[in-house]
């Protein structure tokens, strides 16, 4: 989640999470100037404009939350490669920004807003299964539910789900060391609670490819 300028939070749309640093002989090294990096569209999907960087901090229930930092991010078109060119985003990032960056947009919709809640099968909790959110239409939207509520559901505590959202819930897990899975499709409504009731084997492979081909 990412904080707006009022304070509320909004969901990002990734535009890719990096670790970048500058080394010589195995020291850290600092720029006195600004450095240009330039991350490939192609890795997120595509080009989306209206892209910004972020920093990742930890609130007071620790949860990871994202801060808008002033540096933009701005496109641009590298016409060295073949077929035309490749676009590409680039942005300046100054001494003391090095580490975990995000370049993400905030995820803009004017539906109303809700809360969700996810009931996973009887012997599963957050102790050994982890439930993620897709958005429809945003390939690089993904949530996960890293709340566990006393009465047994993940929860996504924000609030900020659009009511008529269309939606893949992911669940996964390991049973007897083999990793199972569960993806079902789902249409928001206010207050909405989606239940999994069993969950099925698979290779990594093959759900990494389920997940990449989700709309």
């Amino acid at each position: 989640m990412g904080v707006l300028p009022n304070g509320k939070h909004a969901a990002l749309i990734s535009g890719g999470e990096y670790f970048l640093k500058i080394t010589q002989n195995g020291g850290l090294l600092h720029s006195d100037n600004g450095v240009n990096v330039l991350l490939p569209a192609s890795n997120t999907g595509g080009l989306q404009n209206g892209m910004n960087l972020f920093n990742g901090v930890l609130n007071d229930q620790q949860n990871l939350e994202w801060n808008l930092l002033t540096d933009t991010v701005n496109v641009v078109q590298d016409t060295t490669g073949t077929g035309g060119g490749t676009f590409t985003t680039s942005y300046s990032i100054l001494d003391g920004n090095w580490g975990w960056t995000n370049v993400d947009r905030f995820y803009s919709d004017p539906r109303p807003k809700t809360t969700l809640k996810v009931k996973v099968p009887t012997g599963f909790d957050n102790t050994n299964c982890e439930v993620y959110l897709t958005y429809d239409g945003e390939q690089t939207a993904l949530a996960s539910l890293d709340t566990y509520t006393s009465d047994g559901f993940f929860s996504e505590h924000y609030g900020q789900i659009p009511i008529g959202l269309n939606v893949h819930f992911i669940a996964v897990t390991m049973i007897n060391g083999q990793l199972n899975y569960a993806i079902q499709a789902a249409t928001i409504t206010d207050n909405y609670i989606e239940y999994i009731n069993s969950f099925t084997p698979i290779s990594q492979s093959d759900l990494a490819t389920l997940i990449n081909n989700l709309p």
